[in-house]
C-alpha cells in the first residue's frame, strides 16, 4: 500500500466526522445504538480529559479514514495502568488494505510508550469479521463474560 497513514489526537473540529464514524459503528452493535446527542457529550468529555482517554483519527494521505479511542484505568490485577480499545472504525473504502492492522499496530506502541500493561478491548460477539481482525492484530479471548447496567 502507497498511502502514508497515521493517528492524529482528535480535536473538537473532528467532532462531527466522528459522529459519523459512530453512528455507522453502533449500528452493528446490539447493545448500542446511534444518538448523536449523547455521543458529541462522551466525545467533548474525552477531549477535555485527555489523562483518562484519547480520541485519534486515522488520517491517510490527508483524509480522514477512520477513529480508534483509548481510555486508561488502573488494574489491579496487571498492577500498573491498562488501556481499553474502543471505538475502532475504519471507512468501508479503507478497509482490506491493511489499514486497520497498521492502527492497532501504531496504538500497541503508543500503550507502550505510555507504560501500560495491557490492552482489551470488546467486540460484538456477532460481527465475525472484527473478532477475526482482532484475532490477526494478536488479541486473545478472554473467558470474560461483559455485563452491563445502565445508571440513569
Amino acid at each position: 500500500m502507497d498511502h502514508i497513514i497515521r493517528l492524529v489526537e482528535a480535536t473538537k473540529e473532528d467532532i462531527p466526522t466522528l459522529l459519523g464514524f459512530l453512528s455507522e459503528l453502533f449500528k452493528l452493535e446490539a447493545d448500542f445504538r446511534p444518538d448523536h446527542e449523547r455521543q458529541a457529550v462522551a466525545l467533548e468529555l474525552i477531549l477535555d480529559t485527555p489523562e483518562h482517554a484519547t480520541i485519534y483519527v486515522v488520517k491517510v494521505g490527508e483524509e480522514t479514514a477512520g477513529m480508534i479511542a483509548l481510555h486508561l484505568s488502573i488494574s489491579t490485577a496487571e498492577g500498573g495502568w491498562c488501556g481499553r480499545i474502543e471505538d475502532v472504525y475504519v471507512k468501508p473504502q479503507f478497509r482490506r488494505q491493511g489499514i486497520g492492522r497498521n492502527i492497532m499496530g501504531e496504538l500497541v506502541v503508543i500503550a507502550r510508550n505510555k507504560g501500560l500493561k495491557r490492552l482489551t478491548l470488546m467486540a460484538d460477539k456477532t460481527n465475525l469479521p472484527a473478532l477475526q481482525f482482532y484475532s490477526v492484530c494478536g488479541f486473545e479471548e478472554m473467558n470474560l463474560v461483559s455485563f452491563i447496567r445502565r445508571i440513569t
